[in-house]
């Protein structure tokens, strides 16, 4: 079915309950989530793209962006686009959504939550290239559209910054599954062409949502008291991204609320059947690693289907840690995240290792976590113990952040190490490197990194003394996506380091 297109009334109605609730802080969490997925649009563009595009793109991405950290992006989009970042292009690249709640339920308690409310807004400002008009859109998950409604208010800058446009869109008559809100923004009456920036979101309908969920966090704390010390955290984990989600805080990546709903379910009746939390749960799975304060280290494990708890299984284990949130190659970062969260590594990298017969988790970075350093070390043990490799070392890839840590802490952590890749950052002193002994270190600098100056001094002092250190590759790959541009490398280095 298509809706009639609703009158401007409408769509506004609940503009005053909805600005009151979403504040500077929440507006930016959205924002920077929406800046990562326009990075994940340009990494798949980029996925196998020669030397000098990388250049390129790495050139861009290193470059001014006047305050608007979504710019240098959209640049680089329309280079691989074949089109020009004009203001246009620039606009629909910034114009953001969320959408709340991520999961509607028609049969719900809260009637805010019976329907899915699309928020517009406008992560930083910037000049309005003409009168904007907006088509929303609901797509059901064979592509049909089921609802629509055109938002024809000519909203200023200041609408779009305080995220004062919100589209309702009735879950009634929809069945349950999953559908895709888009919205199409037309320019001056122009709509946009084929390689212009989309908006869209995934989202759901699942009647009985609010009240399964429910029903989960009223069984979960004598659930916590009940399974194993070790168990305690991963079900605290997997517990966290069902209460984000049904509080309305931003996802990382896409939203995965219904399978984030089902697997503490499952792990629910596990603890109630005395089996361990993650029996029967396998694929992409977010837990914590420890209970720490303020909450636990969020990590994602990649679970096999032969997974079984507590099982030896001896298999080579590779370990990526996040760089912290970062705008731009400056010390600017964002008040919200605070940390990027592992899913967006497990999205990136998902298919790691695929050939190796190893083992995957990917953790947070650096940022909301107190003594980061310690915790990292603890994550690194209770990686091994859950995925059953016993003594076994890791092979642990750090980014931006999380690799100055690692390269600062590497005493502490060399003995659990069976390989250390850092990238972007993570300069090794000369003390350091000469203690490595025969552990296999590799050093990628990225253009535009200040910390890649420090890895260029860390090469030319290991050239020629008796340790296993070098560059990773060769290739520039552009900053924010190194880690995934560089996964040939990493699984090349890696075929060498877990063979031994």
């Amino acid at each position: 079915m298509v809706a009639r297109a609703l009158s401007v009334a409408p769509l506004i109605a609940v503009l005053a309950a909805a600005a009151a609730a979403q504040g500077p802080v929440y507006r930016e969490r959205w924002g920077y989530l929406h800046l990562e997925q326009r990075r994940a649009e340009l990494l798949h563009a980029l996925r196998g793209a020669d030397e000098d595009t990388l250049r390129r793109a790495a050139d861009v991405l290193a470059g001014p962006d006047d305050g608007v950290p979504f710019v240098p992006v959209a640049r680089a989009l329309a280079a691989q686009r074949g089109v020009t970042a004009d203001a246009t292009f620039q606009l629909r690249s910034l114009l953001s959504a969320y959408v709340l709640p991520e999961i509607a339920d028609p049969d719900g308690s809260n009637e805010a939550c019976r329907r899915i409310n699309v928020t517009l807004f406008a992560p930083f400002a910037m000049p309005l290239p003409g009168a904007l008009v907006f088509d929303f859109e609901l797509i059901a998950a064979d592509g049909s559209r089921v609802w629509s409604a055109q938002l024809d208010l000519a909203p200023t800058l200041e609408d779009l910054r305080m995220a004062r446009l919100v589209a309702p869109i009735p879950t009634a008559e929809l069945p349950d599954g999953t559908y895709f809100v888009r919205v199409v923004t037309r320019v001056d009456g122009a709509a946009p062409g084929p390689h212009d920036p989309t908006l869209q979101w995934r989202c759901h309908v699942l009647r009985g949502y609010q009240s399964r969920s429910e029903a989960a966090f009223a069984a979960l704390p004598g659930a916590l008291e009940r399974c194993s010390v070790a168990d305690r955290p991963l079900l605290a984990g997997i517990a966290h991204e069902v209460r984000r989600a049904y509080s309305g805080d931003a996802f990382d990546g896409d939203s995965d609320a219904v399978g984030d709903l089902q697997r503490l379910e499952r792990a629910l009746q596990n603890v109630a059947d005395e089996r361990p939390v993650l029996a029967g749960i396998t694929g992409f799975v977010p837990v914590w690693l420890d209970a720490g304060e303020p909450r636990g280290f969020a990590a994602v494990v990649r679970l096999p289907a032969d997974f079984a708890p507590g099982q030896r299984r001896g298999r080579p284990l590779v370990v990526f840690a996040a760089a912290t949130p970062a705008y731009d190659t400056s010390p600017r970062r964002p008040t919200a995240p605070g940390s990027r969260g592992p899913r967006w590594g497990a999205r990136e990298l998902g298919d790691f290792g695929a050939a190796l017969g190893c083992d995957a988790a990917w953790l947070e970075s650096p940022g909301e976590l107190r003594d980061y350093p310690a915790r990292l070390r603890a994550a690194l043990a209770a990686l091994r113990d859950l995925f059953g490799s016993g003594d076994a070392e890791v092979l642990l890839v750090c980014d931006g952040e999380a690799a100055a840590v690692a390269a600062l802490h590497i005493g502490s952590l060399q003995a659990q190490l069976q390989g250390l890749v850092l990238v972007g950052s993570g300069a090794l002193s000369g003390k350091a490197i000469d203690g490595l002994g025969a552990l296999p270190v590799r050093l990628q600098p990225v253009p535009g990194r200040p910390g890649s100056e420090g890895l260029e001094r860390s090469l030319a002092y290991a050239a020629g003394r008796d340790v296993d250190v070098a560059r990773l590759g060769t290739r520039p790959v552009p900053w924010p996506l190194a880690l995934p541009l560089l996964q040939s490398d990493l699984e090349a280095f890696a075929a060498r380091v877990l063979a031994r």
